[in-house]
């Protein structure tokens, strides 16, 4: 091996090291910067799709913990805030792809979690927002 070789050589691992440790260097700042976004959403108390998907929700500012919703549980909630009100029929345009015995089902766990109160039966139903 020649002189020029072993420049080369050791300039390949010198550059192949640097790149390593820049690498990873990057990866640690994405994953604490994305930890510190996690963080922010959790004290702000917002409901986000992110939170909707944790194992534990917290909806606004309520204090006592329910059990995990799922994402289309999360939105026919965010339109019951938003509307303050909600019929079935409404929540079935919602989600139009999905059976209306499995949007009961999921009104059913809302109202067992007390974020929403239901209002009369059969067709006189109404979902109020109490979060």
């Amino acid at each position: 091996m020649n002189d020029n070789e072993k420049d080369t050589s050791i300039l390949s691992v010198i550059l192949k090291t640097v790149g390593f440790f820049l690498g990873a260097f990057l990866i640690f700042k994405l994953i604490t910067e994305r930890k510190k976004e996690d963080e922010q959403i959790e004290e702000d108390g917002e409901i986000t799709p992110k939170a909707a998907k944790d194992e534990v929700k917290k909806v606004e500012k309520i204090e006592k913990k329910i059990y995990p919703i799922n994402e289309r549980q999360y939105k026919i909630l965010a339109e019951i805030k938003e509307k303050g009100q909600l019929e079935p029929s409404e929540i079935y345009t919602l989600q139009p792809n999905v059976s209306t015995r499995t949007l009961r089902r999921d009104m059913d766990v809302l109202v067992a979690q007390g974020v929403v109160k239901q209002e009369g039966n059969t067709k006189s139903t109404k979902y109020t927002y109490i979060g």
